[in-house]
């Protein structure tokens, strides 16, 4: 297996699979995958399709788990990962510290970490300072601040892994009001995991569609995508616009 990263945005993925310790079955099977640089993708696909772990494998967090049997060949520009659970997110006591983790892992000088965290913090609108504790933020407040530990890493690829889907409506909307101003102004490629994407559909232009054992249905342009496969899609639990509310389904394990 085989993951590098690269100075441009784009991304591509060359017959990847990948099995979790103790299975048979594969959870991605041979995705081979080219995005271009500043593509706005909606990965989508049944429960259990391997969306997360798509995501999951983009950010090099696979590779580096030691928790399975991965082949194949991803290229990648540094990425940031932003997770569902944003308590999960949380290293450290105050948010200062907390941003600060990425760019201090990266080994950067002192003046340019604070200088990161402060522009992380600045490009989601944080409403608090450096020294505010990270136990006492509103789940919306967490999820602003891994999206801004995210940023603070300079990523070129932002990976969103149903980051809305614990937090309440006008909570989600302000962070979805965020993610927009931050790819509008940094041009950088989104891939978005969500349930709900009709909420999210006006800000992408490209979508990957997962089956079950993680095979690629289907890559391309959103709109033709969905007009083509809208009937999987709605099966597999994803709301889009005139369509009733998702009964969720899962994919056998």
């Amino acid at each position: 297996m085989t993951t590098t990263q690269r100075t441009c945005a784009g991304v591509r993925v060359s017959h990847v699979t990948w099995t979790p310790d103790g299975r048979i079955a594969p959870t991605l099977s041979d995705v081979c995958l080219d995005i271009p640089a500043g593509a706005r993708v909606a990965v989508l696909g049944a429960s259990g399709s391997g969306k997360s772990t798509l995501l999951r494998a983009l950010a090099g967090v696979l590779a580096e788990s030691g928790t399975g049997r991965m082949s194949g060949e991803i290229h990648v520009p540094p990425a940031g990962l932003v997770l569902q659970e944003p308590r999960d997110a949380v290293v450290a006591e105050t948010v200062g510290r907390d941003v600060a983790f990425g760019p201090e892992n990266l080994g950067l000088p002192r003046s340019e970490i604070w200088h990161r965290v402060r522009g992380g913090l600045a490009a989601v609108d944080f409403p608090y300072g450096t020294g505010r504790r990270t136990l006492a933020l509103s789940g919306g407040q967490l999820q602003r601040l891994a999206l801004a530990g995210a940023l603070a890493d300079a990523p070129s690829l932002l990976l969103l892994d149903e980051p809305t889907s614990m937090l309440d409506p006008p909570s989600a909307a302000e962070i979805r009001s965020t993610v927009e101003d931050v790819v509008t102004r940094t041009g950088c490629t989104l891939f978005v995991v969500e349930h709900r994407m009709a909420d999210w559909l006006d800000l992408l232009d490209y979508a990957v569609l997962l089956g079950p054992g993680g095979v690629v249905r289907a890559a391309g342009g959103l709109h033709g995508v969905l007009r083509t496969h809208r009937d999987h899609i709605l099966a597999s639990g994803t709301w889009l616009p005139g369509a009733a509310p998702p009964v969720p389904v899962a994919v056998p394990e």
